[in-house]
C-alpha cells in the first residue's frame, strides 16, 4: 500500500505540474520557436521521468540529456519523444542508441570512425548532431574546421547528420558581448553551410539565458531550455520574466519533538548546547544524504515560521529549535525549499548560504528523495 503525501515521513520533492507546463509555454512564446527541454542530471534534480512525462503530454518535441544512461532510462520509462545526448557515448553503445532512436553528439573524426564501425556491423543508422565550439572551450569542432568535417562525414553511410549546435558560455553575464560574438560566429557558419547545401535540418544554440536575453540566438530551429524551465534564474544578472516560477518544493515531516533541559548537547560533536532555559527541539526527516548540506545557518519552515536548524546536519535527520509559543507536533510539515503560510525559502536562498548556485542545490537532491508531480 502506498502512503499518501500527508503520511510520508521522508523528504519529498513536490513538482508542480501546472507550473512546469506554464513555464514551458511561456518560454516557447518568448522563443518563438520549438523548445527542447533539457532533462539531464535527473531534470536538474526535479525528476527526469516525471518532468518528461509531464511535458510530453503537452507536445514537447525534443528532450536532451547529458549521458547515454539517462536516455536509456527515459526510453525504458516509455518516453518516445526524440532525445539528444549532449555528452559523448561509447562506440559500443552506438548500435543500441540507434535502436532506441536517439540523437547523439558528434565532435571528432575519431569518434565518427568508431561509431561508423560499430554501426556497420550492426547494420543500423545513427542520427548525430555536430557540436561546434564557438568559445565554450569544451567540446566541439572549431567553426573554421566544421565545413570540411561535415563533408567528411559523407564517407560514413551509417551516420545521419540530423543537427548542429553550439553552447554559449556567458549568456547569463551582465556583459553579453562574448555571447553575442559566439552567436555571430555560429550564424556565419550556418550561412556558409546553407550556401553549400550542407546545413543540417536542426540548428540550435540558445540556452536558458540566451532565450531570455539574445534575440539572435533564438533565430534557429530549436532553443534549449534548462534551468529556466524549472523556474530558476540562470544567474543574478539574468532574471526570469514575470510568470515563470519555481516548480519544486522540498518538504518533510517533524518526526519527534521534545523539551531539553539547560546544558543539553544536541547532535554530533555536541556543537549546539541548550542555553540557560529549557528548549523545544524538533527532529525532521532530512539530512545530507538527501542533498541538504552540512552548513551552518540552515533553516526550515514549520508552522509558517522560519526556524533555525541547530547542531550538525546528520545523514538522515536535522534538529530544529522551536520557540515555546509555537505549537508543533509530530507529523507537522517542514519546508526546506518552497513556501508555507506566506514564508519562503528558495533554492537561491540556499545557494547563497551554501556558497554555490541554484543549479547545484536542486541537482544535488539525492535519488532517495521521492519526486512527486502534483
Amino acid at each position: 500500500m502506498t502512503a499518501s503525501i500527508a503520511e510520508i515521513t521522508e523528504p519529498v520533492a513536490l513538482i508542480s505540474g501546472p507550473r512546469l507546463r506554464e513555464n514551458y509555454r511561456k518560454l516557447r512564446e518568448l522563443a518563438g520557436t520549438d523548445v527542447l527541454a533539457v532533462v539531464k542530471a535527473n531534470a536538474y534534480g526535479h525528476g527526469a521521468i516525471e518532468v518528461s512525462r509531464c511535458l510530453a503530454e503537452i507536445g514537447c518535441p525534443f528532450f536532451a540529456v547529458a549521458r547515454f544512461s539517462e536516455a536509456v532510462e527515459l526510453r525504458h520509462a516509455g518516453i518516445e519523444t526524440p532525445i539528444l545526448v549532449l555528452g559523448r557515448i561509447a562506440a559500443e553503445e552506438a548500435p543500441y542508441a540507434a535502436r532506441l532512436r536517439l540523437h547523439v553528439t558528434l565532435f571528432s573524426a575519431e569518434q565518427a570512425r568508431q561509431y561508423a564501425s560499430a554501426l556497420r556491423s550492426a547494420k543500423r543508422t545513427l542520427k548525430v548532431h555536430i557540436k561546434i565550439d564557438t568559445g565554450m572551450g569544451r567540446l566541439g569542432q572549431f567553426p573554421v574546421d566544421a565545413p570540411d568535417f561535415i563533408r567528411s562525414l559523407g564517407a560514413f553511410s551509417r551516420l545521419e547528420i540530423a543537427g548542429i549546435y553550439s553552447h554559449l558560455a556567458t549568456a547569463d553575464n551582465a556583459d553579453r558581448s562574448a555571447a553575442e560574438r559566439q552567436t555571430a560566429d555560429f550564424q556565419a557558419l550556418i550561412q556558409t553551410l546553407e550556401s553549400t547545401g550542407d546545413r543540417p535540418p536542426l540548428v540550435h544554440v540558445a540556452n536558458s539565458a540566451a532565450i531570455l536575453t539574445l534575440d539572435q540566438a533564438r533565430a534557429f530551429d530549436l532553443v534549449r531550455a534548462g534551468i529556466a524551465l524549472y523556474g530558476l534564474e540562470p544567474s543574478p544578472d539574468c532574471p526570469l520574466p514575470a510568470g515563470i516560477e519555481p516548480v519544486l518544493s522540498l518538504r518533510t515531516r517533524v518526526i519527534s519533538i521534545r523539551t531539553f533541559p539547560p546544558g543539553s548537547a544536541i547532535g554530533y560533536g555536541g556543537r549546539y548546547v541548550v542555553g540557560t532555559a529549557p528548549e523545544k527541539i524538533a527532529v525532521i526527516a532530512v539530512g545530507y544524504a538527501d542533498g541538504f548540506r552540512r552548513v551552518a545557518g540552515n533553516a526550515v519552515l514549520i508552522g509558517g515560521r522560519k526556524l533555525p536548524i541547530v547542531g550538525t546536519v546528520c545523514m538522515d535527520q536535522c534538529m530544529v529549535r522551536v520557540p515555546d509559543e509555537l505549537p508543533v507536533k509530530e507529523g507537522d510539515e517542514a519546508v526546506l525549499i518552497g513556501r508555507q503560510r506566506g514564508a519562503s525559502i528558495s533554492a537561491d536562498d540556499l545557494a547563497r548560504l551554501w556558497g554555490t548556485i541554484n543549479y547545484e542545490v536542486t541537482s544535488g537532491l539525492s535519488a532517495r528523495v521521492q519526486r512527486v508531480v502534483a
